[in-house]
């Protein structure tokens, strides 16, 4: 009996450490089929030695963060390389569409109940939105290739601009068109369903190419945007190494007399090698969540509470907001800490 409850311990210790390590992993943003494969590989290790995972690995997070560096070291990519293609713009963006349109069943089911008031320019919403974002995703992503993250972001906002612009003149166009009233609210799931047709389609029809920016490219140029877009798509890369670690690339490749395929292999397994500098990304990540706070308190100060209009949910959201952007700049001492702990040692 005490051999089976140790036994029983036992896995029960090793099913928390996986869990553990897993999570550690993808917080390093590792691909879902590396983590596996890592899990797996220390698993094996597990069963074939009969020893506590904590004894042979350490802590969960010291094993995912030298798993990475073994990774790095060797040019070998653990990271999602994969770019939004134009069939994912409408694969994916009609999924999203879908759930929109489910997403409104709901809602118009709690506010109206079985039956509701609606126009095509309302039905219209869910597509426009769901494809719509995806194309800007799409555009903001092959920007990256070739500008600096700014400028993309710059671009990336403006196209979602002309989505909302494009969006409000759909409204104001067909916003009446085709209006009934005590239309049954499960037209919506008619929507959903001809959203998740269209995406079946667009997923047999349209082809993948270029998905994989890790692979190895027949061009220079190609090679050279390629890791370009791994670099900033990372967000832990300042903008102006970007570029110098291009350069450097291409220098040294032209004095070897080689193509950059030749001397380097993929451009993910040489973006493998360049460190992450996670104060960069943490920054980052805290200024874009605090533009983001001070938008949506800006339009609570500024518009709904004038006119009366602030309830209560408003106020829960721009105090998620603020949370989350004092959290951020939490994370930003923290990695900096961080980074004078390992220079320290």
């Amino acid at each position: 009996m005490n051999d089976a409850t140790a036994r029983s311990a036992a896995r029960a210790a090793e099913a928390d450490w996986l869990r553990a390590a897993a999570a550690a992993l993808a917080a390093e943003e590792v691909a879902p089929a590396h983590r596996r494969r890592l899990l797996a590989e220390a698993r094996a290790v597990v069963v074939a030695t009969q020893e506590d995972p904590e004894e042979l690995f350490g802590a969960p997070e010291d094993w995912a963060a030298q798993a990475c560096a073994d990774a790095a070291e060797a040019g070998e990519p653990l990271t999602d390389a994969r770019i939004t293609t134009g069939a994912d713009v409408l694969r994916v963006g009609f999924v999203l569409a879908g759930a929109g349109a489910l997403l409104a069943f709901l809602l118009t089911l709690l506010k109206d109940g079985l039956t509701t008031d609606v126009s095509l320019g309302v039905l219209l919403v869910p597509p426009v939105v769901g494809v719509g974002g995806m194309g800007v995703l799409w555009g903001w992503e092959r920007l990256q290739r070739h500008v600096p993250t700014v400028a993309a972001a710059g671009a990336a906002v403006c196209l979602a601009g002309a989505l909302l612009a494009a969006l409000a003149v759909l409204m104001v166009s067909v916003g009446d068109a085709g209006l009934a009233a005590g239309v049954s609210s499960f037209v919506w799931l008619g929507v959903a369903a001809v959203c998740g047709v269209l995406s079946w389609v667009a997923a047999r029809l349209l082809p993948e190419r270029d998905a994989d920016q890790g692979l190895t490219p027949d061009s220079e140029e190609e090679w050279a945007a390629r890791l370009a877009f791994l670099l900033r798509s990372r967000a832990d890369v300042p903008e102006g190494r970007v570029g110098e670690i291009v350069a450097e690339a291409r220098a040294h490749a032209a004095d070897a007399g080689t193509t950059l395929a030749e001397e380097f292999g993929s451009p993910a397994s040489y973006a493998a090698r360049v460190p992450r500098d996670r104060v960069h990304r943490a920054r980052t990540t805290a200024a874009l969540t605090t533009v983001a706070a001070a938008a949506v308190v800006g339009a609570m100060v500024g518009v709904l509470v004038p006119k009366g209009e602030a309830q209560w949910w408003h106020w829960l959201v721009a105090a998620g907001t603020v949370a989350a952007a004092v959290l951020a700049w939490v994370d930003v001492r923290r990695a900096a800490a961080g980074r004078t702990d390992e220079g320290g040692q």
